[in-house]
């Protein structure tokens, strides 16, 4: 996890410097190379080394995976780019894999040559338009945006607005400006953002890992359990789908965080009516339910981060959101440890954890509906008084309609 950390916080910045595509390709390359390897490791130590650079490939791939994608749809498909992630397959991949190779020398092999396949697809996925117009290299993006429409059967758009837009920006010198993490900060706006999403992300880890490892605990085959968090994780994520249609990002985001805080604090109740072991099984499905509502609000989580931040910067803020997620993952182990102690202390821990959450993502802007913004506004004291309120998020913005139009049409 410090690794995956390291990666997001490095490779989130890459994202955003030299494009979506070659990062992704060379990182997902990279985790594949270094996975191999490890499974030839010869001591403990050169072990976690190299799980050290699986997790640096792996934190940056979890940020590139929901940024990249977004930039290429309209505000009515984005939601899909969050639950359609398979996630919930790969948790059962794993656990059928690790049922059948007990050796994890042939785990650690057979889950590093599985990503291969997806090298071939370079020739396929083209680089975002939206990072190329930002760049000044719109002749790109119109090719690219020429090629989506034509695999659609749609006539070519028109991109005469946002070329004009883009021109505009550019004799402002506000399109090629390099952008950094100091950036998230920006303006009271987009500091409120910023330390909820980050809060956001750390609960949704804590909570989410800090279940996982505590499949150990729970009455059953642990293999089998594992692979039964993701057979109930798969539904209820792609609930989200229609959720976030209907009901918006906040309401969804609070809806499934607070019910995967209640599902936790079910076991606190349980075992507080002396019933822990007579209604284990109860408690397994609550344990399992939270984590797999928790996911759905993690996939709210990131459909919000990626819609609240600017192009500029979109990268940026999925790295910085995502290193604070991962440190919720590293100390989830210790919550899990507090069940020596007690066995519901956990789930205590999890419950104040996800419904703290839930409140705080109140204070986030709506984003259903919105084209996503594409710059940042200017340091200068004007901006900080002008963005108490919501309403920078369209100052901020370059050709927002113009993309957003282009988008739907191709």
């Amino acid at each position: 996890m410090a690794g995956v950390m390291v990666g997001a916080l490095i490779i989130g910045q890459l994202g955003d410097t030299f494009g979506r595509k070659k990062p992704w390709f060379a990182v997902l390359a990279l985790n594949s190379v270094v996975g191999f390897a490890n499974a030839f490791s010869v001591s403990w130590y050169m072990y976690a080394i190299f799980r050290f650079f699986n997790g640096v490939c792996a934190g940056g791939l979890l940020v590139l995976n929901f940024m990249w994608p977004i930039e290429f749809v309209g505000a009515a498909w984005r939601p899909l780019c969050g639950a359609l992630s398979f996630w919930s397959f790969g948790v059962m991949a794993l656990s059928f894999l690790a049922y059948f190779l007990r050796s994890w020398r042939h785990l650690v092999i057979a889950t590093s040559l599985l990503p291969l396949p997806l090298l071939l697809t370079w020739w396929y996925l083209p680089e975002s338009p939206r990072w190329l117009a930002l760049q000044g290299r719109m002749e790109e993006a119109e090719e690219v945006l020429c090629l989506v429409a034509k695999r659609n059967g749609k006539p070519p758009p028109d991109v005469s607005g946002l070329k004009r837009f883009v021109e505009e920006e550019n004799v402002k010198k506000e399109g090629l400006q390099k952008y950094s993490y100091w950036d998230l900060f920006r303006t009271p706006m987009y500091i409120k953002y910023t330390l909820v999403l980050m809060y956001s992300w750390f609960s949704a880890a804590a909570v989410y890992y800090g279940l996982s490892l505590n499949v150990k605990n729970l009455p059953g085959d642990r293999y089998i359990n594992n692979f039964l968090q993701g057979v109930f994780e798969f539904p209820i994520v792609l609930s989200t789908i229609p959720c976030n249609k209907v009901g918006g990002r906040k309401k969804t985001l609070f809806g499934f965080t607070m019910l995967a805080g209640l599902c936790c604090l079910s076991v606190l109740a349980i075992d507080v009516a002396g019933k822990l072991e007579e209604l284990s099984l109860l408690a397994t499905v609550f344990s399992m339910l939270g984590k797999a509502f928790m996911s759905a609000a993690w996939v709210s989580i990131s459909l919000l981060t990626g819609e609240l931040f600017p192009t500029v910067v979109r990268n940026i803020a999925g790295g910085a959101t995502s290193v604070v997620g991962r440190i919720g993952a590293i100390v989830a182990p210790q919550f899990v440890y507090l069940g020596k102690l007690s066995k519901p202390l956990p789930f205590i821990a999890f419950g104040s954890l996800a419904i703290s959450a839930a409140f705080l993502g109140l204070l986030l802007t709506e984003t259903k509906n919105k084209p996503l913004p594409d710059n940042l506004p200017p340091w200068d004291k004007k901006t900080y008084r002008l963005c108490f309120k919501d309403s920078c998020q369209e100052n901020g913005a370059i050709a927002v309609q113009s993309q957003e139009t282009v988008a739907s049409s191709v």
